[in-house]
C-alpha cells in the first residue's frame, strides 16, 4: 500500500508537469531531463501504464469507502467528549509516536477535563506495547488521565469518538469516511526523512493522503520534530465541538467522501475496467 500511495502522488505529480516534460523531450534537452528524477523522465514512454495504475490505486482507496460504509453502525451516537488516539499499527510507530501523543493528552485534559481517552489497536501486541508503554509514562507523570485501550474495533472508535489524533496512514481516510476529525503527525528516522522531505514537496506539500485526495488542508498535519505537544494543543482544540475549524473540517471530509465516489460505479467495478484497459 505504501509503494502504491506513493506512485500515485507521483502521477498526481506528473499529470501537473506533463506539458513541461513533452516540451524538454520535444526539444532535446537532455540536461534538462536528467535534472528530473528517473522515474518521471520515462514516464513518457509508459504514460499509458501508469495512468491505469493511478486508476488501480484510486480503486484500491474506493474500496476502502465501499468497506467502510458495510461496516457503518447506524446506532452509534458520536460521543463528543470521546477522544481517540490512533498511534499506528507497527512497533515502530509506537515507539515514536505514543509519547508525543501522551505528552499532548496530559496538556490537553488539564484544559479540557471531560475529555475521555481512548486507544485503539490493530492488534494484542500493539495494545500489550501501548500498555507497557504507558504504565512507564505514568510513573512519571502521574497526573496523566486514565486512557481505555481496546483491538480490533477501530471503525466502531471512529463513529463513537467526537475528535481524534492519529498517525498518517490510511486510518486517516477511514476517519475521514466515517466523519472523525482528525489532527495528523508522523515521524521517521532521520535517514528516511531526507527522502520524505522531497516527497512532501514534490507531492504539493502534503503527506496526509485526506489531503492528497483533496488537494488541501483537511486534517492539520505534523512531521517530525513538530509533533509535540506544543504545536499539536491549538490545532486540536481548534477541531473539537464547536472549535473554529470544526465546520470546516466536517465539510472537506464530506468532500473527500465525494471525490471517492463515482457516481453510478463501485470499486469492484472500477478495478474490472482497469483490468481490461491493461489487457487490451
Amino acid at each position: 500500500l505504501i509503494v502504491l500511495g506513493l506512485d500515485f502522488k507521483v502521477c498526481l505529480w506528473m499529470r501537473a508537469y506533463r506539458a513541461h516534460l513533452r516540451s524538454l523531450l520535444a526539444y532535446h534537452d537532455v540536461t534538462a531531463v536528467r535534472a528530473l528524477p528517473n522515474h518521471i523522465a520515462l514516464a513518457r514512454e509508459y504514460q499509458a501504464s501508469l495512468n491505469i495504475l493511478k486508476k488501480l490505486q484510486v480503486t484500491l482507496l474506493v474500496l476502502l469507502l465501499d468497506l467502510c460504509y458495510t461496516l457503518e453502525d447506524v446506532s452509534i451516537v458520536r460521543d463528543p467528549k470521546k477522544f481517540l488516539l490512533l498511534p499506528g499499527s507497527r512497533v515502530m510507530e509506537i515507539n515514536r509516536l505514543l509519547e508525543p501523543m501522551l505528552d499532548t493528552v496530559l496538556q490537553l485534559a488539564k484544559k479540557h477535563p471531560e475529555l475521555e481517552f481512548h486507544i485503539s489497536a490493530p492488534r494484542e501486541k500493539i495494545v500489550r506495547l501501548c500498555e507497557e508503554k504507558i504504565a512507564v509514562y505514568r510513573k512519571k507523570n502521574p497526573e496523566l488521565p486514565a486512557i481505555t485501550l481496546s483491538c480490533g474495533d477501530t471503525g466502531k472508535w471512529q463513529q463513537l469518538a467526537g475528535t481524534g489524533l492519529a498517525a498518517s496512514g490510511t486510518v486517516t481516510v477511514e476517519s475521514a469516511i466515517a466523519g472523525l476529525p482528525l489532527v495528523v503527525g508522523y515521524r521517521m528516522n532521520p535517514v528516511t526523512i531526507r527522502l520524505a522531505s522531497w516527497v512532501v514537496t514534490l507531492y504539493r506539500g502534503y503527506f496526509t493522503m485526506v489531503n492528497i485526495i483533496a488537494n488541501k488542508t483537511v486534517f492539520e498535519e505534523f512531521l517530525q520534530h513538530h509533533f509535540v505537544p506544543e504545536e499539536l494543543l491549538e490545532p486540536i482544540e481548534s477541531i473539537l465541538p464547536g472549535g473554529k475549524r470544526r465546520d470546516e473540517v466536517e465539510k472537506g471530509m464530506r468532500e473527500v467522501v465525494s471525490l471517492l465516489s463515482p457516481q453510478g460505479s463501485n470499486a469492484a467495478q472500477q478495478a474490472a475496467e482497469a483490468c481490461f484497459e491493461l489487457i487490451k
